[in-house]
């Protein structure tokens, strides 16, 4: 209603009998009021201005009011209540001497304060005598809430979870009574038509109870909405929604798939050609990046080493295109090496998928600063009968029996210059072997062969072998004479020996 306007300061011989502070608790004190109240017709008279409990502030009251006058009587003397911004008016409330009025409608929801006028009649004059009560309930605030979900998910903007199509869906509502009084008839519905299930249909205050719904997810982006009601002790109706969303996606085979990429300190050396060049004894750091390069979540993901590598890896479970590196630690040993890596992953299915991939490396025997050579000049002895351009011939052998490569290998002898030779490179292990000779021998001689070769890093390595040459004289004429008649005389001798024991053997006689 409109605020009427209230005329103060001609109030003459009127009490109030209210205290003037507000009051504590959920009551307000009967509002008495006594005096005569004299003015112009219309005027309208403050009677009284009586503070309200906080806790009652909103709250609205049942009025009665009741003349304990009866004997003045002043028709047309209209009683003023203001609260907040609700008027209500007592018409012609002197009339009847000693009536009892009601309120028609509650009076709230209260302000800070209740105030009381007199809008006075013809005559002018109020002769009061009069006591208002006010029965009043604190104000309420009834209030529900809904927490709608797709398949245990919160879903209130799309896209929501996704579901294969002819899938099940299954909606919970969880509803509670968030307000300060008792709701009944608590109903929900969803705006799709879907038929929702709850275990009752009433809720104290702070309860809460599960409804629930289920269908059949269809293709594409949906929605729905679900909206509970409940109606308060003041027959006020609460309210309150919650939507929900899920998307439905066609079935498609799952594609599980894995892939592993091995390196080799760094390097991604897939072949021998493309092997990482180590020493033995070199530290080697080994790295496998797992992908799961399917269209499903992998568990149970290993990683593997040929070779007995002892392989780690910082989890066991790959989402689709997520990435892990696992790393193993070695030693690099002699030779060509090769070792594979392979990676094993199960999809939800149960299939497990697999890939490999090898990595190499090459660590040849380390030269480790022996280097060493070897000559043998053959034979070591040679007779020789001293003819005209007698000629000693000799077999070298020169060998690299160190474990490094040498270069400017030499070979000199001083006794048989035809012997000198530059060799050139010999590699680890590796031997050469030439002839040579020395003419117009006249004499018997030791010749020494010496080879020498160089390292790397500069150091000279050396052997040698000597051989001998021993010259036998030719026999003069008189010696060759004597050397015959000797040879003669022996060969009579022996006849003479002879002849005796082959008579023995003709002769019959000898048994």
């Amino acid at each position: 209603m409109k605020k009427i306007a209230v005329i103060v300061g001609v109030l003459a011989a009127f009490s109030l009998a209210v205290p003037a502070v507000a009051q504590e608790g959920d009551t307000i004190p009967p509002i008495t009021l006594e005096g005569v109240v004299r003015g112009n017709a219309g005027d309208v008279i403050e009677l009284a201005s009586v503070p309200v409990p906080a806790s009652l502030v909103g709250a609205e009251c049942l009025g009665v009011l009741q003349l304990d006058n009866n004997q003045s009587v002043h028709p047309d003397n209209d009683l003023i209540i203001e609260s907040g911004d609700d008027v209500e008016v007592i018409e012609d409330v002197e009339s009847v001497p000693g009536a009892s009025y009601t309120l028609e409608g509650p009076l709230g929801p209260l302000g800070d304060t209740i105030v009381v006028s007199m809008r006075l009649g013809p005559q002018g004059v109020s002769s009061g005598g009069m006591t208002l009560t006010l029965d009043c309930q604190p104000p309420t605030n009834p209030a529900i809430d809904i927490e709608k979900a797709t398949n245990g998910e919160d879903a209130d903007t799309p896209t929501g979870p996704e579901i294969i199509v002819g899938d099940p869906v299954d909606w919970t509502y969880v509803v509670t009574n968030t307000g300060d009084v008792a709701l009944v008839d608590v109903t929900v519905v969803d705006d799709q038509g879907v038929t929702v299930t709850c275990p009752q249909d009433t809720l104290a205050v702070g309860e809460t109870m599960t409804c629930t719904a289920s269908g059949i997810a269809e293709v594409g982006q949906y929605a729905n909405i679900g909206t509970v009601t409940g109606v308060a002790p003041d027959e006020s109706t609460v309210s309150d929604t919650d939507p929900s969303h899920y998307i439905g996606v066609e079935m498609v085979e799952p594609n599980p798939a894995i892939d592993i990429e091995k390196s080799t300190n760094g390097q991604d050396a897939d072949t021998q050609a493309e092997a990482v060049d180590l020493v033995v004894g070199d530290a080697i750091t080994w790295e496998y990046v797992v992908t799961n390069t399917g269209d499903v979540d992998l568990s149970d993901v290993t990683v593997t080493d040929d070779q007995g590598v002892t392989v780690t890896c910082p989890q066991d479970t790959l989402a689709v295109g997520e990435s892990m590196t696992c790393t193993a630690a070695g030693v690099a040993e002699l030779g060509p090496y090769t070792n594979i890596g392979t990676v094993t992953g199960v999809a939800p299915d149960g299939s497990v998928v697999t890939d490999s991939d090898p990595s190499n490396y090459n660590a040849p025997a380390q030269q480790g600063g022996n280097p060493a050579i070897e000559i043998v000049k053959d034979p070591d002895l040679q007779v020789l009968v001293l003819t005209e351009n007698d000629t000693a011939t000799w077999t070298i052998t020169v060998t690299n029996t160190g474990d490094e490569d040498l270069t400017d290998v030499t070979v000199t002898d001083a006794q048989a210059p035809g012997c000198d030779r530059l060799l050139g490179d010999l590699a680890i292990g590796e031997s050469t072997s030439y002839t040579c000779t020395r003419s117009g021998i006249e004499a018997g001689f030791t010749n020494v062969a010496v080879v020498t070769g160089e390292d790397p890093n500069g150091i000279v390595v050396t052997d040698q072998d000597d051989a001998v040459v021993e010259i036998q004289l030719p026999a003069t004429g008189a010696e060759s004479r004597d050397l015959v008649l000797f040879g003669i005389a022996l060969l009579a001798a022996g006849a003479v020996l002879i002849a005796p024991t082959l008579r023995r053997r003709r002769d019959p006689l000898d048994g």
